[in-house]
């Protein structure tokens, strides 16, 4: 398999995992669970900033880190080639704060910051999936 088409099969398989955890967090938000769309958020932030960053060139690895993903997303994409909006450059580290409030807090975490994570997953997975049909983020 050529490293273009195993990239492309790589960015079309975080594309569909990021929309698959959009719809999940969407689901959860609707219901009142913001705990767990706050994870769902995070993760399809997480899963749509690996797609972008292979849809910009970067080589497919076995395992992405989350400060790596993080680092690259907003300090590349956002930062110095301007391929994503600026109010992204913290949506990741935003996000897994969220996530591990979500998670590792007794305390739930609040409707407010919640939308906002989801609003902007809702953003960067919309944007991608425009990428990936060809038409400029």
């Amino acid at each position: 398999m050529t490293w273009e088409l195993r990239r492309s099969e790589a960015t079309a398989g975080y594309a569909v995992k990021a929309r698959e955890s959009l719809a999940s967090a969407e689901a959860d938000f609707a219901a009142g669970r913001y705990n767990s769309c706050a994870r769902g958020a995070y993760y399809a932030l997480f899963q749509a900033a690996i797609a972008a960053l292979l849809l910009a060139g970067e080589p497919p690895r076995e395992r992405w880190s989350h400060k790596y993903v993080q680092s690259r997303f907003s300090g590349m994409l956002v930062g110095r080639r301007k391929l994503y909006p600026a109010p992204l450059r913290r949506a990741l580290n935003d996000g897994i704060e969220l996530r591990h409030e979500a998670d590792y807090r007794s305390g739930p975490v609040g409707e407010r910051d919640v939308r906002l994570t989801l609003a902007r997953a809702r953003q960067l997975v919309t944007l991608v999936d425009q990428a990936l049909q060809g038409v400029s983020p």
